[in-house]
Parts: C-alpha cells; sequence; structure tokens
C-alpha cells in the first residue's frame, strides 16, 4: 500500500476548518517559510531533486517554496507543475527568455527542449549544471564534438572548469551570431590566437578569410594539431610544400 496523506499531514492547526469548512485554516502549509516546507515534502517525496534543493540552491536561497512551482490540489502538469515547465521557468527567468527570440537560439520556445533537459542539478550558486560544467550536458545532443580526439581544441579542455568548455565560445540560450557564438567568427578566434602572418601572407588576401575556413575540425580533429580537416590537407597550399602541419 502506498503512502497514505491526510489534510492535516500538510495544513496546519485545522481544527477551526474541521468545525466549519467554510473556514480555512488558521495557518497553512503555503504559509511555511521556504526550508520548512521543504522538510514537509520531503517526509513523502525523496527525489534528486528536493535532495539538491537543501544543498545551496539558488532556488530555496531566494525564497522560493514548493508550491512557487507545484500545485498541491488537482494539478494537471506533469510533476504537479501548476504550468508547463518550459512556460514556468521563463515567467521567473525573463532575462533568458528573451535569448531566445534571437536569431540563433536553443529550440525552446519551439516545443523541441525544455529547460530541464540541460538544467537539472542545480547544486551551487554559481554553476547551474553539475559539477562536470556544462559539456557533459550538450554532448548529450551534440555527440559529434565529444571525441575523444587525438588533437582537441584547448578551449574545450584548458578552460573547462572556469568557462564551462562549450561556454568559451558559445552562448547557452541564444546569439546574434550563427551557432551560438558569442562574437562573430573571425572575432571570437582572434581573442585566443594571433597569428600574424594569417594578415600579410600573400599580400594580404587572406586577411579577411574566416577562419574556419581552414580549421574546419574547430572542435577536434583525428589528423591535425592545427586542426584542418583532411579535405584542407590535400589542397595544393599543402601538396605544393609551402605550408606544413
Amino acid at each position: 500500500m502506498g503512502i497514505r496523506v491526510f489534510c492535516q499531514d500538510c495544513h496546519l492547526r485545522p481544527e477551526k476548518h474541521l468545525e466549519d469548512p467554510s473556514v480555512e485554516t488558521a495557518s497553512r502549509a503555503a504559509d511555511m517559510p521556504a526550508a520548512e516546507m521543504l522538510a514537509a515534502c520531503s517526509v513523502c517525496h525523496s527525489s534528486q531533486h528536493l535532495r539538491e534543493l537543501g544543498n545551496g540552491n539558488p532556488h530555496l536561497a531566494n525564497g522560493m517554496k514548493c508550491v512557487s512551482c507545484h500545485k498541491i490540489h488537482r494539478p494537471n502538469q506533469p510533476g504537479l507543475l501548476k504550468k508547463p515547465s518550459v512556460e514556468l521557468c521563463l515567467g521567473c527567468h525573463r532575462s533568458v527568455s528573451e535569448t531566445f527570440n534571437l536569431p540563433s537560439h536553443h529550440p525552446v520556445k519551439e516545443g523541441t527542449l525544455k529547460c530541464t533537459d540541460c538544467h537539472i542539478v542545480l547544486s551551487a550558486f554559481d554553476s547551474p549544471f553539475s559539477v562536470e560544467g556544462a559539456r557533459p550536458i550538450c554532448v548529450k545532443c551534440h555527440n559529434e564534438y565529444d571525441g575523444p580526439f587525438p588533437y582537441e581544441h584547448g578551449a574545450l579542455n584548458d578552460y573547462t572548469l572556469e568557462e564551462h568548455g562549450c561556454w568559451t565560445c558559445h552562448e547557452a540560450h541564444g546569439s546574434s551570431n550563427g551557432k551560438l557564438l558569442k562574437e562573430p567568427d573571425r572575432r571570437l578566434c582572434l581573442q585566443c590566437h594571433v597569428v600574424p602572418k594569417h594578415f600579410t601572407a600573400h599580400g594580404g588576401v587572406w586577411a579577411d578569410r574566416r577562419c574556419e575556413e581552414c580549421h574546419s575540425d574547430v572542435h577536434g580533429s583525428y589528423s591535425s594539431p592545427k586542426l584542418f580537416n583532411e579535405d584542407m590537407l590535400s589542397r595544393p597550399c599543402f601538396r605544393a610544400g609551402c605550408h606544413s602541419e
């Protein structure tokens, strides 16, 4: 037999209401402080979601209660939610909501993704993902960039703990630049890479070319430490012997 729940398990001091149903309880569960409500709900609910809420979660720290998102009586959404999950999240996170209107964005408003597909564990104030950072979340969908590659882009490794790997170059929600890039392709690369000959060689005819035209295996390469792909290595500029790996 499952757990049996009675009104008085959640409603405090229901005596007057029991005497006269038109009188609401003097103090309802909704009036509890957030931490007290979490403790009360945890008596029956023992999911990872509740466990991490009590471990420095920013929602709880900002006074959000279980009933801020969940509907106790007659719920009509999965997980006892008051509204569909994306609508619920974006109702508070309005600055994030606006980024989904930018030309390049994750398809959340289109219904392909939900916020909870990525934001599963919120166990620290400064980390909206798990302690492993964003990359394990990103490669669940973008597994072609996971590797391992013999020659990896340092941005995915050297800065993983500091910049969360993928976020070194990409915005998480939406961007005015293609592929969710933080800056237009060339400007983004030049923040870390400055190679003077790229701008002066051959009379500067290559100075305005996109970096990705040559360094096309930007996430990692199986054949080139400079992130050229095999097709690039077969082109005349390499076959002539002037440029080598």
